[in-house]
């Protein structure tokens, strides 16, 4: 199976146009739409991860969990060692 992922920023009256590009299979064909009807402010959204310096700027606004390294390892391995159960 293949996959076309094509982002449009609106509907044309509510209708959306697919042109398929020529080596791609024109049988057996699954259209899925979404929205993203997100209510986070587009500001406030964090950045597509083809962006990396954007990326950075985002986490460097996000704040620590207060956590060191010892504890967050120490929580993954309770966390594995409960799927052992």
């Amino acid at each position: 199976m293949q996959t076309l992922r094509i982002r449009q920023a609106q509907a044309h009256n509510r209708q959306l146009l697919i042109t398929l590009p020529e080596d791609f299979p024109e049988k057996g064909l699954e259209v899925i739409v979404m929205s993203d009807n997100s209510p986070t402010a587009p500001s406030l959204a964090a950045p597509l991860p083809s962006d990396l310096d954007a990326l950075f700027s985002y986490l460097a606004t996000v704040p620590p969990s207060g956590r060191n390294a010892a504890e967050i390892d120490q929580q993954i391995k309770e966390e594995r060692t409960s799927w052992e159960r």
